[in-house]
């Protein structure tokens, strides 16, 4: 069936197309102020066309819509009309006003199939919302209101949807449900205390919960998170290959927090208690910031790397963690706390790898020794202990070091056989009442083979410690 020539190129619809147009006030994109009463007026029109019957007049429809529910006294229209409405393929423009809330309140369920919105309110009626497959073009803001639920599925928000329950009663109301819906925006949660499951296969580039108790939160693609005095009473999942901001501050994760990124840019942790953790393949390409946090379940950081360091020293772990295959930048370890390296070496030890184990031991070690001062009398003997067992073998994972020390030193002694400056009769004394070694060293430059004898000794103990670490499963 041909359209007539003044009608609108949608397909099934029969109205006139507006002036200048080829579409009808319905399904024009956007429209003028002065164009909002005669889309009000086409809406009941729209309406009382697709629900009249034999039962329900069309004329019976638009008097239904000039007076209020109590003053109508035709149950069958009303009982017709509130049982669900749908709008389809409906442009609802940016000026929302009296008449068209007016006109929401005769309805009880509204359904919208494949329309847009462009006002930046859903009204607060006891109705119940479905939308699906509609397009979302400015902020939209969504108030917690008794008895009325909203649910979207495949539905575009092209800018911020804010949901804020406010003060009111939360057991009264129903909450908002997402069904692969796509936010090109900041989501903001406010207020909002749920068992279920708020977003089932969304995409989210960046959301922002606040004081909010929710059940879980699966993110995919999500490029930034803020989670403020909040609950997630099971898993907290993120998956994106680029996280440009994650904060969780003082915050419960009663499941597991489960982060998978490429890039990790801002990382903050702060006030914030976990059940465990999983950090799998990201990368941390700033330094990542912990403050008052505790892991009470088993963890695993694997396969990450941490280009500008790692603290955990104000994180504490009651359970173990794993840090197989993860890398810290040695560049920056001064960003690192030896309390980070003593956790990862302990966790080696916990397993029994003890190559890896001796690696954070090393590192550990070399925080130690950074820590103590010569300048301070009571730190000179540890730290030149430490200083002496770096350069000979790099607190034992360069075997090949003590191997030059010991070939350097043979080669000093043979070159300067004939000068012995300890060759003095009470040196040479004191050293030949040392009874272990008095059949070793004769009866000439005792004090001098004494010294030779010890200095090759801890040579040969460092070498042997050295090559257990590396040997030793």
């Amino acid at each position: 069936m041909s359209k007539r020539k003044n009608q609108c190129l949608v397909q099934g619809c029969d109205f006139d197309k507006d002036s200048g147009f080829n579409k009808c006030v319905l399904h024009r994109n956007n429209i003028d102020l002065r164009d909002i009463p005669k889309f009000y007026r086409t809406l009941e029109e729209y309406i009382a066309i697709k629900y009249a019957s034999h039962k329900c007049s069309y004329e019976q429809i638009i008097s239904y819509f000039k007076k209020t529910r109590d003053e109508y006294s035709d149950s069958l229209v009303v009982n017709h009309l509130t049982n669900k409405i749908t709008f389809d393929n409906i442009r609802f423009p940016s000026e929302i006003s009296g008449p068209f809330f007016y006109l929401l309140s005769k309805f009880g369920n509204i359904v919208f199939d494949f329309c847009s919105f462009r006002f930046r309110i859903i009204p607060e009626y006891q109705n119940d919302y479905f939308f699906y497959s509609c397009t979302f073009y400015n902020d939209i803001a969504e108030f917690a209101f008794p008895i009325r639920e909203t649910h979207y599925d495949s539905c575009l928000f092209k800018n911020n949807y804010t949901y804020n329950a406010g003060t009111r009663n939360l057991r009264q109301s129903k909450d908002p449900e997402f069904n692969s819906c796509a936010f090109n925006e900041l989501v903001t949660l406010k207020g909002l205390n749920t068992d279920k499951t708020l977003f089932t296969q969304c995409e989210i580039k960046q959301i922002s919960i606040e004081s909010s108790v929710l059940d879980s939160l699966p993110l995919f693609f999500t490029s930034k998170v803020i989670l403020l005095n909040s609950t997630i009473k099971s898993s907290c999942t993120l998956s994106a290959n680029t996280i440009n901001l994650l904060d969780i501050i003082g915050s419960n994760i009663q499941g597991l927090l489960s982060v998978e990124s490429e890039n990790i840019y801002n990382f903050n942790l702060k006030g914030t208690t976990l059940n465990s953790v999983s950090f799998n393949n990201c990368n941390f390409t700033s330094f990542p910031h912990f403050s008052n946090v505790t892991v009470t379940g088993a963890s695993s950081i694997q396969r990450t790397k941490f280009f500008d360091g790692l603290c955990l020293k104000s994180v504490t772990f009651l359970n173990d963690v794993s840090f197989l295959d993860t890398v810290i930048n040695d560049q920056f370890q001064n960003n690192t706390s030896r309390e980070t390296y003593r956790i990862i070496k302990h966790s080696f030890d916990s397993i029994g790898n003890t190559i890896e184990a001796n690696k954070y031991f090393a590192l550990e070690m070399r925080k130690a020794y950074e820590e103590l001062s010569w300048k301070k009398v009571k730190d000179i003997p540890d730290k030149f202990l430490m200083w002496f067992n770096k350069i000979t073998s790099d607190y034992g994972q360069k075997w090949w070091l003590t191997v030059i020390w010991i070939l350097g030193s043979a080669l000093l002694i043979h070159l300067f056989s004939s000068i012995d400056p300890f060759n003095f009769e009470v040196l040479n004394g004191m050293a030949s009442v040392i009874i272990p070694y008095k059949e070793i060293i004769g009866e000439s430059h005792q004090m001098s083979k004494l010294l030779t004898f010890a200095w090759f000794s801890i040579l040969l103990y460092q070498l042997i410690v050295a090559l257990k670490r590396k040997t030793r499963r």
